[in-house]
């Protein structure tokens, strides 16, 4: 798979595809449609996101998206264009 992209190097919380500039500045992932907002903790609500970043996560996993009206959104199979770190 592709190396992440110098301008996009930074991994989305919900997705965890390198699809941001900066963290926490709430940049629209192409992904999985989530805004960052910095935050990483699971359980908080996300207010730009109006649900936590487990939801979203499991949003991601169901739909393909932070929710299912961004489907639409989204870049389809991320999997075959976007870096993703793999442990």
């Amino acid at each position: 798979m592709d190396e992440p992209n110098n301008n996009l190097s930074v991994q989305c919380y919900c997705c965890g595809y390198f699809t941001l500039k900066e963290r926490g500045n709430y940049n629209i992932c192409k992904a999985c449609f989530w805004e960052d907002d910095g935050c990483f903790d699971l359980k908080k609500i996300s207010h730009p996101n109006h649900m936590t970043l487990e939801k979203g996560r499991e949003n991601f996993i169901k739909f393909g998206a932070c929710e299912e009206r961004f489907v639409k959104n989204v870049v389809k199979n991320p999997e075959n264009k976007i870096h993703k770190k793999t442990n």
